[in-house]
């Protein structure tokens, strides 16, 4: 119940937040002939990245793996076609579960804003154990919503090893899922 709580809270956080600059910017010019004044309004949809094609996102991941819980996340534009995901993760404070993890991500069709990719990266914390890890390969594909193209989602799903070392013993597992029960969902904002 605590979980769904502090999800929906973060969910309306960040709704509210995204609706600040999905507004279309007006740019308004004016040019003189002789006594007749020409005026013209433009719009523009505010851009979601920068002209170097860099840009930096906050917001929410459903991911898990190794994470104790959904966490949040940061994405960083490396290029035009490389991005980096970097998660972290408090499931508890008594006891304490920490948990943090990165991801690589290549886009190979489409673009920043919307179009598929595959990638790879790792986690590792202390889920209610002494220590875990957890390696990934990823594939997925990443939208925005025309008219709100500083929101974007992210869907991940893929193999996935996990080393857990316990007081009493150690254990792996290799299992090939999406990466979290709500198809390895991510939402940021992207600055």
């Amino acid at each position: 119940m605590h979980k769904t709580k502090t999800a929906l809270m973060t969910g309306v956080l960040l709704a509210s937040l995204f609706g600040l600059n999905a507004f279309a910017k007006e740019h308004h010019s004016e040019k003189k002939h002789g006594n007749a004044v020409e005026s013209h309004v433009t719009y523009r949809q505010s851009s979601a990245s920068s002209a170097s094609g860099k840009s930096v996102g906050f917001g929410f991941s459903t991911l898990t793996g190794v994470l104790t819980s959904p966490s949040l996340t940061m994405t960083i534009d490396l290029t035009e076609m490389d991005t980096v995901q970097a998660l972290a993760s408090i499931g508890s404070t008594n006891p304490f579960q920490f948990s943090a993890g990165a991801i690589y991500k290549r886009t190979v069709s489409g673009s920043q804003e919307t179009g598929f990719h595959v990638g790879g990266g790792f986690a590792l914390g202390n889920p209610g154990t002494l220590f875990a890890f957890n390696l990934s390969a990823l594939a997925g594909f990443h939208f925005s919503i025309p008219g709100l193209s500083q929101v974007r989602f992210h869907l991940d799903g893929g193999p996935s090893f996990t080393f857990v070392n316990t007081p009493v013993a150690s254990t792996t597992q290799f299992m090939l899922q999406p990466l979290s029960p709500a198809l390895g969902a991510s939402i940021v904002y992207i600055f």
